[in-house]
């Protein structure tokens, strides 16, 4: 049993006199045994020399077994061990019937083992010095030694007892091995191990990381360690184990034990027993200048590990344990634990406990309390750091309120006894948790067995935690049940950040929820706050918080007494509650898996709560997962906020975040008995959510897909304000339930907040979304409408869909002022127009399936059709702005409605088959296809502003029509402009590029190319050119004008000589009007022909030749002009003589032209001339010295007779010819 201080004081003072009396009793038997007698080497190889008041025993092999007679040592007398290295061992057995008594010098160089189990007792003028030291009341085998298995068993309950001083070399092991260990004298191992081991069956490693273990308790295993222990940076263990349940293995401890180290991290000390009490004069330290070391009274860091875990834990006031680092590093870890579910444990804790970390670096340690039931009233625990964050204090008893009372009353501490009542609950003051707020982190923890109900593993705050002093700290409180803040309590810090962790059902049994009661606070002074639940843990903000929901168990609330919530904030009726983090993060996670036929709600926000993040975000996550077996009435909602009553909740995020507020709901739930109401998020009752500082907000719920609840859907806003004033803000609705805003509800700014105005995206994501004429959504940025599920069709101004958005939408609830609206995403279904639809900003819509018009369509401002499938109309589509449109390659895109009227430019990024008609004038941007173009104006011009480019390679490829519903011949109506654009077809495909005017037309010539002949006039879309006189249309460019050019073909003059015959033919033609760089030869066809008074002339004199026969190929307008044929009278002609090469011309050009004589033909004169004889008068040309051709006197040449004269050529004169 465990006594009062002053009985434990007067107990020692008992103790200690009785064990000196014994001690001196035992020197004076032992005075006759100045050296050990008797000794004989049993195993191992050695020899044994004693001279004077020395005995040498000297060791020839590794192992070595002696049995004595006895082993004691005299004062003043030495036994020296000359071992073989450090490494071997000398077991020394006494087979006698008494006590070693070692009053000198035991010396050895490697391992000695002294096994009496009549008892050892090193008394205060001892000096063992030696490599390591084992002494117990145990018998060790000679076997089992030689083996090197140090398995130590017997019934002795003698004792071992130490006041004098034992010292190893560095790395060296002291194990003390009995029944019963008292030490009070001095035993170091520097950087070695200091092992204590009280039990009847000991395994003993001197190697291994288990370094020793009791196998089988002793009757009475009591281990006192009044003395100086140190194993410098070692391992210090002392471990009891009792024989049976009903007996008692006890640690009492009231000196120094130390593993620290001066040059590296503290060592390790564990006190493992059923009771241990570290009495008011206990030091145990572990710390170390480059990281604090270890110490575990009791059990492990909450109870893991191997340790034994004790039942009673003292650590009585001024006793102190120190794990802290002096230079650098972390502080270590300080452990002082009961068993929490053995509902006899208790742990007090009174004195001190350092975890600090180092001067220089390093964060603070860890510090745990933990037992059944706990007091740690006065305790004192630093786990600060310079230069790092401040560690951790855990208390981790069953249940526990924090309040002003006196720490521990409810505890039945009977005098005398340790016994008390069972699964009450322990208290704590808050003052004492605030005060270790201010030198380091605090986590306060409960236990509980599995089945445990609402009442067990509780953490009431009935009393405000007031942290005044220390920089950041955290706070966790962890139950296996519930978490409850008392009306009027609060945690709250004024200096520096406290982050908050409500950390509920840790134990995932689903049986632990958070309530705060109104007028409850938590202001964390920039630090986090987070509540919620779960088994295991994640790291969030670099805290470590539960994986799950708090999972909430009955609360009682106000006269509805059907409450199952996960974190309920508020009750009805009193004041509101504040959850102020001043920059940190707020986050909530609670859930409802209850069963019972009742309300159930993973978060329930009731009335009046003030939630503001400063900077810091927000996200509340509420979950509903409860099976109805039963008909059920009420309400199951993942998140409710506000009740109905005036009160409203305000929750405000100045963070800059995307998601500086979200809200996420999922109450799909087995819903089979048709409660009345079932919603993933449910906000009313004038709640008012703001992100001021350009933050976004999201809400998210979900809910059954079948459920038939008569109120049900996956978001209901009603009477809330969600306001940001530029972040984005998000609803979804993640089942068929979809999202339903029934009245007053505000998204982006309203008037008389603290957002009149905004720059948010809105998003409405969900298959289904209803309005009321009161909902306003008015933002000055983006707003989306589009479904949740993909290929969820959606019907605007009646059409069919499932997703249903009334035309009075766009004019009513969606306020004008967006920069943009858009209906649709890449995945959704079909969206078909059936009524009139009138939108006011740029708007898009966009899918994944068919896009159909089929009601009148009116875009005051710009128009995207974005669409994985075709695009049509049967209503008229009105854009103001540009229009963009985007089908795929694959579908069709048929705009062909003779209403439609696009103002801005029409572009088209994909399609396959495209056509469109425009009323009026349009302008074409980039038109990209893989299949047809035809697009045109009924009247107006057509400009092309962008390439319309095709791959298809048809006669067909590309139509551009500028003013439809003109016919050829007309120049009026509209063109076709050029500006920029241009036209592209696939390998041999045709463009036909439609116009009015050749003049007007600007850019189109250049664009199909002079001289290309790929052009055609006096024509329109109706021109079959593959019939007629047409040139057929080839592949490429062709521009086609419905004005008719004039191509003018004027006959050349022609001129003759008389020579008797009739003239025929022409001297071809001339071609003026030809334009565009178009041949004659292109321009022309048929054949040249030749006309008028021309053909059949044979007289001198001047005859018409009158062009004709040909025929207009590409469309221009033929006219011909006659020309000119003269017939004059022929020249002087000679034949050539036979006699003479002399050439001459028929025709005389002029007079006096030389006749030069050939060198060949002598006699021919130089000096002759030719005189030109003009028409109708007479001369000729004398030809003197010529002989005539023999035998020939006359020559006709023509109508002209030459006589031949000797000696001369007579041309006749008129007279003569007639």
């Amino acid at each position: 049993m465990l006594l009062s201080v002053a009985e434990r004081a007067r107990t020692r003072k008992k103790r200690s006199g009785a064990l000196l009396l014994s001690a001196a009793l035992l020197a004076n038997l032992a005075q006759a045994q100045q050296l050990p007698t008797g000794g004989q080497i049993v195993a191992g190889q050695g020899n044994i020399a004693s001279a004077g008041s020395t005995m040498t025993v000297t060791q020839n092999t590794a192992n070595m077994a002696v049995n004595w007679q006895s082993f004691s040592i005299a004062q003043g007398n030495t036994v020296n061990f000359v071992q073989p290295s450090a490494s071997a061992v000398a077991l020394n057995r006494v087979l006698g019937s008494d006590i070693s008594v070692i009053q000198g010098a035991l010396k050895a160089n490697g391992k000695i083992f002294l096994i009496n189990p009549n008892g050892v007792l090193f008394t205060p003028t001892a000096q063992v010095n030696v490599g390591s030291l084992v002494a117990s009341t145990l018998n060790l085998y000679n076997a089992d030694f030689m083996a090197g298995n140090y398995r130590f068993e017997g019934a002795s309950s003698n004792a071992i007892t130490n006041q004098g001083n034992i010292t190893t070399a560095n790395g060296g092991t002291v194990a003390l091995i009995a029944a019963r260990i008292v030490n009070t004298g001095k035993i170091t191992a520097p950087q070695g191990k200091i092992l204590m081991a009280a039990g009847s069956q000991v395994t003993l490693d001197l190697g291994g990381p288990v370094k020793i273990q009791i196998e089988e308790g002793a009757l009475n295993a009591v281990i006192e360690q009044g003395g100086g222990v140190r194993a410098d940076g070692g391992l210090v263990y002392l471990t009891a184990k009792a024989a049976g349940e009903l007996a008692t293995a006890v640690i009492n401890h009231t000196g120094i034990t130390e593993a620290s180290s001066l040059t590296e991290k503290g060592g390790m000390i564990v006190l493992e027993g059923d009771r241990i009490q570290l009495a008011d004069t206990s030091r145990i330290a572990a710390t170390g200048t480059t990281g604090g070391g270890e110490v575990y009274v009791g059990g492990g860091w909450q109870g893991s590990g191997d340790l034994r875990q004790a039942t009673t834990v003292t650590l009585a006031q001024g006793a102190s344990i120190d794990v802290s680092a002096t230079q650098t590093g972390n502080g270590g870890t300080a452990v002082l634990w009961s068993d929490i579910h053995n509902t006899r444990s208790q742990t007090r804790a009174h004195g001190t406990i350092w975890a600090k970390g180092g001067a220089e670096s390093g964060n603070g340690g860890r510090i745990e309390t933990s037992g059944h039931w706990l007091n740690v009233s006065g305790l004192q625990t630093a786990t600060t750091a310079p230069q790092g964050h401040a560690g951790l204090w855990l208390l981790d008893p069953f249940n526990i309120t924090i309040s002003n009372g006196t720490s521990g009353t409810p505890f039945a501490d009977t005098p005398g006894d340790d016994t008390y009542t069972s699964a009450t609950t322990s208290s704590i003051l808050a003052s004492d948790i605030a005060a270790a707020l201010g030198n380091g982190n605090v986590t306060i923890r409960t236990g509980g067995t599995t089945g445990d109900l609402e009442g067990n593993g509780n953490i009431t705050v009935a009393s405000s935690i007031a942290k005044t002093t220390g920089g950041e700290t955290t706070l966790t409180l962890k139950a296996h049940g519930n978490i409850i803040m008392e009306g009027g309590a609060g945690i709250t810090s004024s200096s520096d950040k406290l982050n908050t962790i409500l950390w509920a059902d840790s134990d995932g049994l689903g049986q632990g929820g958070v309530m705060l009661r109104n007028g409850s606070t938590i202001n964390t002074n920039g630090g986090h706050l987070w509540i919620g639940g779960g088994n295991g843990s994640v790291a969030w903000n670099g805290l470590t918080v539960g994986n799950g929901y708090a999972r909430g168990n009955y609360f009682g609330l106000g006269s509805n007494a059907l409450d199952y919530t996960g974190i309920l904030l508020g009750t009805t009726g009193g004041s509101g509650i504040s959850l102020l983090s001043q920059g940190g993060d707020i986050a909530l996670y609670g859930e409802n898996s209850s069963n019972a036929n009742n309300h159930k709600r993973g978060i329930f926000i009731v009335t009046g709560l003030t939630m503001n993040s400063g900077t810091g975000k927000i996200g509340l996550y509420g979950k509903n997962s409860s099976s109805i077996t039963t008909a059920d009435a009420l309400y199951k909602n993942a998140i409710e906020i506000g009740n109905g009553t005036a009160a409203s909740t305000t929750i405000t995020s100045a963070s800059t975040a995307a998601d500086a507020i979200t809200i996420q709901g999922d109450a799909s739930t087995a819903d089979t008995q048709n409660p009345q109401g079932i919603q993933g998020v449910q906000i009313y009752g004038g709640t008012v959510i703001s992100a001021t500082a350009g933050g976004g907000i999201s809400i998210t719920g979900k809910t059954n897909a079948a459920s038939t609840a008569s109120d049900r859907s996956d978001v209901t806003l009603g009477s809330v304000s969600i306001l940001s004033n530029g972040g984005a803000i998000i609803v979804t609705g993640q089942s068929a339930q979809g999202i339903r805003f029934v009245g007053d509800a505000y998204l982006g700014y309203k008037a008389g907040t603290l957002i009149t105005a905004s720059s948010s995206n809105i998003s409405l994501v969900s298959d289904k979304a209803t309005l009321s004429g009161t909902d306003k959504l008015q933002s000055s940025g983006a707003l989306t409408i589009k479904p949740y599920t993909a290929d969820t069709t959606i019907g605007l101004g009646g059409g069919a869909g499932t997703l249903q958005l009334a035309a009075s939408y766009f004019n009513t609830n969606f306020t004008n002022g967006f920069s943009s609206i858009t209906v649709g995403d890449a995945t959704a279904g079909a969206i078909t127009f059936g009524g009139t639809t009138t939108f006011w900003e740029n708007t898009t819509l966009r899918n994944n399936a068919t896009l159909a018009i089929n009601g009148a369509v009116t875009a005051n401002d710009n128009m995207t059709l974005t669409s994985n499938g075709a695009i049509s109309q049967t209503g008229a589509l009105s854009v103001t702005g540009t229009t963009t449109i985007t089908a795929g390659d694959a579908n069709n895109v048929t705009l062909t409605n003779v209403g439609n009227s696009f103002t801005g430019a029409v572009s088209v990024v994909s399609g396959n088959n495209v056509a469109i008609i425009d009323s009026n004038a349009l302008t074409l941007g980039a038109v990209i296809v893989s299949g047809t173009v035809d697009i045109a104006t009924l009247t107006g011009n057509l400009t092309l502003t962008g390439a319309v480019t095709t791959t298809h390679a048809s006669a067909n490829a590309i139509s551009l029509n500028a003013s439809k519903n003109s016919a050829a011949g007309t120049s009026t109506g509209g063109n076709l402009l050029i500006s920029g654009g241009s036209v592209n077809v696939g390998a041999g495909g045709t463009a036909q590029l439609y116009s009015g005017s050749l003049s007007g037309s600007t850019g189109l010539a250049a664009l199909i190319g002079s001289g290309t002949g790929n052009f055609r006039y006096n024509a329109d879309e109706t021109t079959n050119f593959s019939v007629g006189d047409w040139t057929a249309l080839g592949a490429g460019r062709h521009a086609i004008y419905r004005e008719q050019p004039n191509l003018t073909v004027t006959a050349n003059n022609a001129t003759k000589i008389h020579d008797g015959a009739a003239y025929s033919g022409g001297n071809g033609v001339t071609h003026s009007g030809l334009i565009n760089g178009d041949t004659a030869a292109a321009a022309l066809g048929g054949t040249l022909t030749y006309g008028g008074t021309s053909q059949g002339a044979i007289t001198v004199g001047t005859y018409d030749i009158t062009p004709g026969g040909y025929t207009s190929k590409l469309g221009y307008a033929l006219s011909y002009v006659d020309g000119r044929l003269t017939i004059t009278v022929a020249p002087p002609t000679r034949n050539e003589p036979q006699d003479a090469a002399i050439q001459a011309a028929q025709v005389l050009p002029s007079i006096n032209t030389p006749l030069r004589q050939q060198p060949s033909q002598a006699g021919v004169s130089e000096g002759l001339e030719f005189v030109e004889i003009p028409p109708g008068t007479d001369g000729g040309v004398i030809l003197s010295s010529v002989l005539p051709p023999e035998g020939r006197t006359q020559t006709r040449v023509g109508n002209v007779r030459i006589w031949v004269e000797e000696g001369g050529i007579h041309l006749p004169t008129r007279a003569e010819r007639q």
